[in-house]
């Protein structure tokens, strides 16, 4: 299997495949994941239904070593998955993974913890339509925005790296 092309430009990643996507979420986690040491790494995603969300979200779990299926919660709100071991030299204990595409008001996270979760730098927090509570999200948030160029081809731009304004 020859290496993916994945280029990237001020922050934009091309994916032309799932495995593709999974490497750029690896990557993510290589530079941010231990960076947070009062706080979770808090992950944001947008995008349409359909755009890579999910997929991206199952490529930060593949790197997390969690072998199990990583499904959207959508109705669910939030899975929970432990993590074994130290991972990229740091003890992340638990990756949660939040779907509020069917909420109403960003009110309605805060009855599952939500404070508590992103307050704990053991955590790393995935946010699918991470939109629909912006007003909750951290000012240290990773947002990635994910558009659907073709039927192949996603843009992955990843803004907020490090936690800057």
């Amino acid at each position: 299997m020859s290496k993916p092309n994945i280029k990237m430009e001020d922050g934009i990643f091309i994916s032309s495949s799932e495995e593709e996507t999974g490497l750029i979420a690896r990557g993510l986690l290589e530079s941010v994941a231990g960076t947070r040491e009062d706080s979770a790494l808090v992950i944001a995603l947008e995008g349409k239904l359909g755009a890579g969300k999910t997929r991206f979200a199952q490529g930060i779990a593949r790197h997390l070593q969690i072998n199990r299926n990583i499904t959207s919660p959508t109705f669910v709100l939030m899975k929970k998955y432990d993590i074994a071991g130290k991972i990229f030299s740091r003890r992340i204990k638990t990756f949660y993974h939040l779907d509020c595409y069917r909420i109403n008001s960003s009110k309605e996270i805060l009855d599952i913890g939500w404070q508590n979760i992103i307050a704990d730098p053991a955590n790393i927090v995935l946010v699918e339509w991470s939109e629909k509570i912006r007003d909750l999200l951290p000012q240290n948030v990773v947002k990635i925005t994910i558009k659907e160029k073709n039927e192949n081809e996603r843009e992955i731009i990843i803004k907020n790296l490090y936690g800057q304004k």
